[in-house]
This record gives structure tokens, C-alpha cells and sequence, in this order.
């Protein structure tokens, strides 16, 4: 049986690592503001459709390859619950491409629906994105990586790739338990007494 002291303080410190790898401080986590117009993540969203740049919590967004790697080496780590790490799925996509803003929904309710995966999203229009595309071998939008133990287990392209990005999900989801890392209701399910 497994401490549940051990999973909580597990799952913190990797939010911890998550976050210094995306660039945050750990200890201004609650205090961070949105990109600001001189970041290399900010995309000024136009407010017409669902799952535009910052639209979600529950799907991190990542704007350069150094970002992505560090992600997937920190999901690839072992935890108490999970020994191979936990799926991350990365999706390159573009803001102004109808074949990708029509998959925003279905991959925010993928999120949605897998809290025990980590999701993430760059945009063809974040600057750099075409130098952080090409360092992807990202052709086609949109495109799915799956990375599963630090490693690229599965790539799926095009918009009708949410039924195909699903049966992976299940079938690398089966290895894991059902520990909650990423959903809405993460936070207050795992939260430590402090005294």
C-alpha cells in the first residue's frame, strides 16, 4: 500500500518541477499573470472560438522545444503510484487554421476526461513557433505527439485524429493507475493538513 503522504508530496513537487521547467518561480506561482505581449507565449486571442491561446486550464501551453523536452522528461519521471511516469500528449496546432480550431474542443474535452494525463498545446503563431515546428517535424496542423516514459510512443496528424489519439490514450492510460494529477478537482482532493 502506498502513503498517501508520499502521493501528495510527489504530485507537489512534480507541479514544482512542471513549473521551473515552463520558466514559472515555484513561489510565485499564485501571484503569476498571464503572458504579457512581450513573452514568447502570448497570442493575442480573438474571443470567437473555443480553445484559443489561454482559454484553458487544464491544457498547459508550451512555446519553445527546450519547454517541451523538459516537460516530457518531468512526466517520463517515476512517481509512488505511477513507476514508467505519466502520459503527456503535446498538440501543434495554429489559431487561424479551421482544420485545427474545429479539434480545439474535442482535445479540450480529452483533457477533460483524462486528468491522469498531462496536456499540452503550442500554437504555429507564437513567436518562434515556425522554428520550434521545425525542430518537431511538425508538417502537417494538426498534429499529436503521445510521450510515454520520456519517449514519443505515437504521432497522429489531421483533424479527424481525436478517435485514433483516444485508443492510445487507453491503451498506455491502462499501465497507469488512477491517480488524479490534472483535472479541476485535483487541488482539493490531495491537499496536505498543515497544523
Amino acid at each position: 500500500m502506498v502513503n498517501s503522504s508520499a502521493v501528495v508530496l510527489a504530485v507537489a513537487t512534480a507541479g514544482i518541477f512542471l513549473a521551473h521547467a515552463e520558466g514559472f518561480s515555484p513561489l510565485a506561482l499564485s501571484s503569476s499573470s498571464p503572458p504579457t505581449s512581450s513573452s514568447a507565449l502570448y497570442l493575442e486571442g480573438r474571443g470567437d472560438y473555443y480553445g484559443e491561446s489561454g482559454s484553458s486550464f487544464v491544457i498547459r501551453e508550451f512555446g519553445t522545444y527546450d519547454q517541451l523536452e523538459g516537460i516530457v522528461e518531468l512526466t517520463g519521471r517515476p512517481l509512488p503510484e505511477r513507476p514508467d511516469g505519466i502520459v503527456c500528449v503535446a498538440k501543434y496546432s495554429s489559431a487561424v487554421d479551421p482544420a485545427c480550431v474545429k479539434t480545439e474542443a474535442q482535445y479540450e474535452r480529452l483533457a477533460r476526461d483524462n486528468p491522469s494525463t498531462c496536456f499540452l498545446r503550442c500554437f504555429r503563431e507564437y513567436e518562434d513557433g515556425d522554428l520550434l515546428m521545425g525542430q518537431a517535424g511538425v508538417t502537417a496542423f494538426p498534429t499529436f505527439d503521445v510521450f510515454y516514459g520520456g519517449n514519443r510512443v505515437a504521432r497522429i496528424t489531421g483533424s479527424s485524429s481525436s478517435t485514433e489519439l483516444e485508443k492510445i490514450l487507453g491503451m498506455y492510460q491502462l499501465q497507469n493507475s488512477s491517480l488524479d494529477l490534472f483535472s479541476e478537482s485535483a487541488d482539493n482532493s490531495k491537499r496536505l493538513e498543515w497544523g
